[in-house]
């Protein structure tokens, strides 16, 4: 049976996208994980096919990539990684010793429920553009 108009409704508009009050909005929402590689010049990005999503964005030399990640961990899940202290900040450090890989992930804002923090990491085997990035995310989402 199809769903009929509630009364008082009829008339009315779906509501707009992310307008819901039961929305939780973050440092995050709406931030485009892209623009980090474009202002620090490390173009080219990569195709979007890629792995180019809504909070990932690869850059680089395809055969050796960088990569920005926008997400959210608990507290209790980075901070068991090593920490390095960057213009003041903490910041999480992940190495992978067999690929040479580093990555630095910084917490971008307050914790959103819980010990669940907005996060944001770059990651990838070019260190110096690695380190770019992460100076560029810091400057993007000062500490909370």
């Amino acid at each position: 049976m199809p769903d009929r108009p509630r009364p008082g409704r009829a008339n009315e508009s779906p509501p707009a996208y992310d307008t819901s009050p039961d929305s939780v909005r973050t440092v995050l929402t709406g931030a485009d994980p892209c623009e980090i590689p474009l202002r620090i010049g490390a173009a080219p990005l990569l195709p979007v096919a890629d792995y180019q999503a809504v909070h990932s964005c690869r850059f680089g030399a395809a055969e050796n990539p960088s990569a920005i990640d926008y997400g959210y961990q608990h507290e209790n899940e980075i901070s068991r990684s090593e920490t390095v202290t960057v213009n003041g900040r903490e910041v999480f450090v992940t190495r992978v010793i067999a690929g040479g890989h580093i990555g630095y992930t910084v917490v971008a804002g307050p914790p959103v429920t819980g010990d669940l923090v907005p996060t944001v990491t770059a990651f990838g085997l070019d260190h110096a553009e690695v380190e770019r990035a992460r100076d560029a995310l810091m400057a993007r989402f000062p500490a909370p």
